[in-house]
């Protein structure tokens, strides 16, 4: 996928746990290391002890390695768990981190996906300390959050779904060749588990007691005169695995508004994720999720679409399958999130220090550079360009930093900044001046 879509220009990493490969510098290092020794789905987990979190402590030494300027690192609510170990090791490595848990939700997008983002900045060009970043890294969060919630009673909305846009509106239409497709296939897999009595081939069967016990001493809608769940059954939906078939069933009948149900059957009652607030839970990449709205289950493209993941500019190569889209869906970072992280750790380093650009030092050699260095750190920093200010001004404008008793007169710049802003798409506003404008 990236090769077919965005070519590297210089290397592409088979093995991102190799740090004997030459890497070029670089000014901002992401990664979204692997969640598994630190989800809440895996008991009894030694957290940073396991084989999995392996890569994390590769992340670890590619930033030790390369020197970025910034990073962005994401990962699972479960790394609460051991989040000082994991910070002072970042801070440790010579970087100022803040850390916060961002969800798309909270910025209006139909899918719930919260995870802690860390952002660094190396802290011999940091503009900001640690504290004084992590404030700033919270306010930004907490403007947008208001901003949602503004939106939500400008427009009278009190309602669980206020500012969040239509589930329906980014998915693909019924009618839609891939969604057609799907339905196909699981069509073929419902019939052909239909004429053997959709037989359990599974050797797990704690399910059957799971879903036993949730459903005890709850009351069950009868279908029968029913509209809602007539057009919800199991076999309307084309479910063929047992499990799924069961656990759907009995709880689309315990649901107020079946209509409004989003869930993800591929866990068992008790376990499975469930909203009925116009938003997706949590996309995993092994996830099932039934849309009760559109009566239909999610197909993988449209996890990555619910990411924001432009497929209509995209090339799918044809070894890709659909199960390879589906696990990109569940292991991939919400686009808008992320991007909202590398925008704040980029602007929290001094890029008029030339130490932001220079290529940074070998780990060994830099003991030995450390006077040198010095030198270059007392260097007067270089003032900044008229697109430059322009850039800042519209940055601070955009997170709600401007000071609020800046006033030069009636035709301040100031007036006239906010007055374009206000005439300009707010996904625009925050790009002019740099190369992604355009």
């Amino acid at each position: 996928m990236i090769l077919a879509n965005t070519p590297p220009d210089v290397a592409l990493l088979e093995d991102v746990t190799r740090t004997d490969d030459e890497v070029p510098s670089i000014d901002l290092y992401i990664s979204g290391f692997s969640c598994k020794p630190f989800s809440m789905l895996h008991g009894g987990t030694k957290l940073l002890q396991e084989p999995e979190a392996n890569i994390f402590f590769a992340v670890l030494n590619r930033i030790q390695q390369l020197q970025p300027p910034a990073f962005v690192l994401e990962n699972v609510q479960g790394i609460s768990r051991c989040m000082s170990e994991v910070l002072s090791l970042l801070q440790k490595a010579g970087y100022i981190v803040a850390v916060e848990s961002l969800n798309p939700v909270e910025l209006g997008e139909p899918v719930n996906r919260p995870r802690y983002y860390f952002v660094g900045v190396r802290a011999d060009v940091a503009l900001l300390g640690q504290d004084e970043a992590q404030d700033m890294y919270r306010r930004v969060w907490s403007n947008l959050k208001q901003k949602r919630s503004s939106h939500a009673r400008r427009t009278s909305c009190t309602s669980s779904t206020a500012g969040l846009a239509p589930l329906f509106n980014r998915i693909l239409p019924g009618d839609h060749d891939l969604v057609l497709a799907h339905k196909a296939t699981c069509l073929e897999k419902w019939q052909h588990a239909q004429k053997q009595g959709f037989p359990d081939k599974s050797t797990r069967t704690k399910w059957q007691q799971a879903h036993a016990d949730w459903a005890a001493g709850r009351e069950f809608k009868l279908a029968e005169g029913n509209p809602q769940l007539a057009q919800l059954t199991p076999d309307r939906l084309l479910l063929h695995l047992p499990r799924e078939r069961d656990g759907w069933w009995k709880l689309i009948r315990t649901t107020t508004d079946p209509a409004k149900v989003v869930a993800d059957i591929s866990q068992s009652l008790g376990r499975m994720p469930c909203r009925t607030d116009g938003a997706l839970p949590t996309i995993t990449p092994g996830g099932h999720i039934v849309l009760a709205g559109a009566a239909r289950c999610l197909i993988p493209a449209e996890k990555l679409l619910l990411h924001c993941l432009p497929l209509h500019r995209m090339v799918i190569p044809e070894g890709v399958s659909d199960s390879d889209l589906e696990c990109m869906g569940g292991n991939m970072m919400h686009l808008q999130t992320v991007g909202l992280a590398m925008l704040l750790a980029l602007s929290l380093v001094d890029w008029h220090n030339p130490a932001a650009r220079a290529a940074p030092a070998k780990p060994a050699a830099i003991a030995v550079s450390a006077e040198a260095a010095m030198g270059v750190a007392q260097r007067k920093p270089k003032a900044a360009t008229k697109w430059e200010k322009k850039l800042e001004m519209q940055l601070k404008a955009r997170f709600g930093m401007l000071p609020v008793s800046k006033k030069v007169g009636k035709r301040s710049k100031l007036k006239k900044f906010n007055a374009l802003l206000a005439r300009m798409p707010e996904h625009k506003a925050c790009l002019c001046g740099t190369r992604w404008a355009c």
